[in-house]
């Protein structure tokens, strides 16, 4: 039996606006998307950063010297650094008010997907190919299609500039 608390557990579990976030221009411009919307819904900002995972390989064997390892705490950290310095690049907000994850996984989509299966909304970034097969990329292309929430796809080109001059009617030059 459902009642009146589950309703509004689930509410609140929905209060996230995931955003999946690289050292694209295209990420760029979905985090402003989402720092932006989220100041407008009073949604919680939550910046996933997917970095494949170190799978340490030893030859030593075969006859061959061990091979360093890379040092998956220094990955992860280094990750945690590159969406903090967006954030403030972005925004000039600390990153204590953005949620960040950093996730290991092979396909970027996949994990951003499931990252925000309980989200409200998913947030990705896009660059402006030529043709209608590299316009979304992906990424987003996997998002779109998979998402269990709606999927914003933000261009690289967008602002916070452009969106607010085109909100006072005033036309943006192409």
């Amino acid at each position: 039996m459902t009642s009146c608390h589950d309703l509004y557990d689930e509410d609140l579990r929905r209060q996230k606006l995931v955003v999946g976030v690289d050292d694209s221009a295209g990420s760029r411009a979905a985090l402003g998307w989402a720092l932006d919307h989220a100041r407008t819904s009073g949604l919680q900002v939550v910046a996933v950063n997917v970095v494949e995972p170190v799978i340490p390989m030893d030859f030593s064997g075969a006859g061959f010297y061990t091979t360093s390892a890379v040092d998956s705490r220094a990955l992860r950290r280094s990750a945690h650094e590159l969406v903090d310095r967006m954030i403030r690049e972005v925004a000039a907000v600390r990153s204590d008010d953005v949620q960040v994850r950093v996730i290991e996984g092979h396909n970027p989509g996949q994990v951003l997907v499931k990252a925000a299966r309980d989200a409200a909304m998913l947030v990705v970034g896009t660059h402006h190919r030529h043709g209608l097969g590299f316009l979304l990329g992906s990424t987003g292309a996997s998002c779109v299609r998979h998402a269990t929430c709606p999927v914003m796809v933000v261009p690289e080109t967008w602002s916070a500039a452009t969106r607010s001059t085109r909100r006072e009617g005033n036309e943006v030059p192409a």
